[in-house]
């Protein structure tokens, strides 16, 4: 017994059981993805910024892989990869607008090396965001937040005031 007087048999019982439902349901989803996601892993390797049309780099560049059956083999093995044939984001973002490129099209280099590069690129990702936090975090020291309650007026634009 516990201090909630468990009863100790039954709590490892009901994981078991809980292990029982997850497992399947986990092995279901891991085999898929979503825009969500691969937005996210693009915006972590560096795919930010718009087109010339205004649209988020990360958008056109999922639906760019969703339009091909490529997005649920994951977007950073196909954008890394054409990003190391290319050099560099402005170079795939233009082909992509004017030539209606498909990244799925670029030959795969050796998985390892676009692997390596990937991880190097999620490192800067990573790094930027660490600072933004530091930067906000001083930002929050200089700039207390005021005494609750604060109250917030939303308008019919969706803006704060």
């Amino acid at each position: 017994m516990s201090k909630l007087n468990l009863k100790f048999q039954i709590v490892k019982n009901c994981r078991r059981l809980a292990m029982e439902i997850v497992n399947p349901i986990s092995d279901f989803i891991e085999k898929y993805t979503t825009v969500s996601i691969e937005r996210t892993v693009l915006d972590l390797l560096g795919a930010n910024g718009v087109n010339s049309q205004g649209e988020p780099r990360v958008n056109f560049l999922v639906d760019n892989l969703k339009d091909s059956n490529f997005l649920g083999k994951g977007s950073a093995l196909y954008f890394t990869n054409a990003l190391m044939h290319l050099g560099n984001l402005e170079n795939l973002s233009s082909k992509i607008e004017k030539e209606n490129f498909r990244i799925s099209d670029i030959p795969l280099k050796d998985k390892e090396k676009i692997k390596a590069y990937a991880l190097q690129e999620a490192e800067k990702g990573l790094n930027k965001i660490k600072n933004q936090k530091e930067k906000r975090e001083v930002f929050q020291k200089k700039y207390p937040s005021s005494a609750a309650p604060l109250i917030y007026v939303i308008v019919a634009t969706g803006n704060i005031y």
